[in-house]
């Protein structure tokens, strides 16, 4: 199997056509985050699509739009985008448009928390830069800093009512979780 990397050529972005099977959605926040790191970055990963012939977008369709959309990207870029072509089967860009997805994962709270510390304790970087470059609020980046909202809010010595009984505590013959009654 050849590299897509090794095919990359630039195209102009209004040639490239979503696909109908992008399960994938970006709210707008991280829409503009991806803008800023593009503007930032630059093109770091290629668009990818479904055959030489066939502009049909398998992966990159956040990317696309932003280079159809963004005046800023449009100016810098003059509507080019870097795409490689995969020569696959729908069946084949299906597969790899849910891989590609899902492997990118999501961000776990303790991991971000300890990024934000790092960045500002041992980079020197004030809040405020933190939270633009990583697409956070500032109430964001404080409960990250200060190591997430239990911390923050102090939440650890409250005491707790026991909102739910477990079923499996024989009061109820169910297996989901019921409300006890009042008394």
């Amino acid at each position: 199997m050849s590299n897509p990397l090794d095919r990359v050529h630039y195209v102009h972005v209004d040639t490239l056509i979503a696909n109908d099977w992008n399960p994938n959605h970006v709210m707008t926040a991280e829409m503009r985050l991806l803008e800023h790191s593009m503007l930032v970055t630059g093109w770091f990963q290629p668009i990818l699509t479904l055959a030489d012939n066939d502009p049909r977008i398998v992966d990159g369709f956040h990317r696309a739009t932003l280079a159809k959309t963004s005046a800023a990207l449009r100016k810098r870029d003059g509507g080019l985008v870097p795409i490689a072509a995969l020569n696959i089967t729908r069946a084949q860009a299906i597969c790899v448009t849910v891989r590609a997805n899902r492997a990118k994962g999501t961000h776990a709270a303790l991991k971000m928390s300890e990024l934000v510390q790092e960045l500002m304790n041992e980079h020197g970087l004030p809040a405020s830069v933190v939270a633009q470059e990583i697409g956070a609020s500032k109430e964001e980046i404080a409960l990250l800093y200060a190591g997430g909202v239990f911390k923050a809010r102090n939440l650890e010595g409250r005491q707790y009512s026991k909102a739910w009984v477990p079923a499996e505590d024989n009061r109820h013959k169910t297996d989901v979780y019921i409300a006890p009654k009042r008394k």
